[in-house]
């Protein structure tokens, strides 16, 4: 491994510690992730959002499903800046917020912690960093540890606040008499190897097919327009290429209209409510003559590439295994085109970047 910690390639090797992340949070040797389901279910909460800004807020979307299904907790997935300055006044009783900041630096998710508080709900922190500026803020801390190598486009710790998302919910289900997501989300490791193994060339074929394009679109529903929305942002991240993020069925009334020939699709589509429909859509792209790039456990494309999931797991957890062909393909992209390194172009760049997203104003709520 290189000791340049801003490689390209440290985003491969952290992509490739996942099932261990994963094993590691379901193991939960400290107990943190159960004390925190035992605090919500004994503590009447009958409301929870889940907060956070990019990989962190896409975390919170993809896991609404998994709480609201089997812990029997209705579950909003809010941006911070919509938290902290649009929705606090009006979050119902009894309400509990989880804030996602893997540094526990991100200003707009400690806003919408101290706002949430101020306004009588609890907050807790999920991150990595316990004394930062959202630890401070929250007061409370659900802890996650996850390897991280250098400085890289986030995969790994993705995966972890995932994780940790989706066994807090199965340990409140338990609880409350069911162990099924529990029972699921132990096979996900394995699975998540399995499903690495099975893309690890797959996603340099449709990597070679998206570099040829600037514009690429990415669309799931339900739990996976989390995962179209971590798709895209890789793009950003890594090769530098615009990434969108819509709808599936949004796709038929929007982005359809600027899809040409040998357009690139990336179509994110497994088993669950919406696979029909995605059947559907990925029609009407090879009507057009455009390219889909299916990630599903079925093949519902005759062109482009399909990108598998290992097994077959419930829709609402399989965010766990869209990503990883997601992650893979953002790395083989960047290797591509050219990409050597993340890190920025110089020192005064990299401070303004970093004041910006870490900066902790506090607005009035609408």
């Amino acid at each position: 491994m290189s000791t340049n910690k801003s490689d390209i390639n440290v985003m491969n090797s952290e992509i490739q510690m996942i099932p261990d992340v994963m094993q590691n949070c379901m193991d939960d040797v400290h107990g943190h992730i159960a004390k925190f389901a035992q605090s919500i279910h004994e503590t009447g909460v009958e409301h929870l959002v889940l907060t956070g800004c990019g990989d962190s807020a896409f975390a919170g979307l993809a896991t609404t499903l998994a709480f609201t299904k089997h812990a029997q907790l209705p579950t909003r997935g809010i941006h911070a800046i919509d938290l902290a300055r649009y929705d606090v006044r009006y979050l119902p009783k009894n309400t509990v917020a989880i804030g996602l900041s893997f540094s526990g630096k991100v200003g707009r998710t400690a806003e919408a912690a101290i706002q949430v508080k101020k306004h009588g709900h609890r907050f807790i922190a999920l991150t990595n960093a316990p004394s930062s500026q959202l630890g401070t803020a929250a007061g409370e801390i659900l802890p996650i540890e996850v390897p991280t190598l250098g400085f890289s486009p986030g995969t790994s710790s993705y995966v972890g606040m995932l994780m940790t998302l989706f066994a807090l919910a199965g340990n409140i289900a338990q609880l409350r008499g069911s162990s099924a997501l529990l029972d699921e989300l132990r096979t996900a490791p394995a699975l998540a190897a399995e499903t690495l193994r099975l893309n690890n060339d797959l996603a340099v074929d449709a990597a070679t097919v998206l570099a040829k394009h600037e514009w690429i679109s990415f669309i799931g529903a339900g739990p996976n327009e989390a995962s179209a929305k971590f798709g895209a942002a890789k793009l950003f991240e890594g090769p530098q290429q615009i990434g969108s993020h819509t709808n599936i069925e949004e796709w038929a009334h929007e982005e359809y209209f600027a899809t040409k020939e040998h357009t690139p699709i990336v179509v994110i589509a497994p088993s669950g409510a919406s696979l029909d429909r995605a059947q559907e859509i990925v029609n009407e792209i090879e009507f057009l003559g455009a390219i889909p790039i299916v990630i599903s456990d079925h093949k519902i494309s005759q062109t482009g590439v399909h990108l598998p999931l290992a097994g077959h797991v419930s829709e609402e957890i399989s965010p766990l295994l869209t990503c990883l062909p997601l992650s893979l393909v953002g790395f083989h992209l960047a290797r591509i085109r050219g990409k050597e390194s993340y890190n920025f172009k110089d020192e005064e760049t990299r401070t303004e970047h970093y004041d910006t997203i870490h900066r902790l104003t506090i607005g009035e709520p609408a």
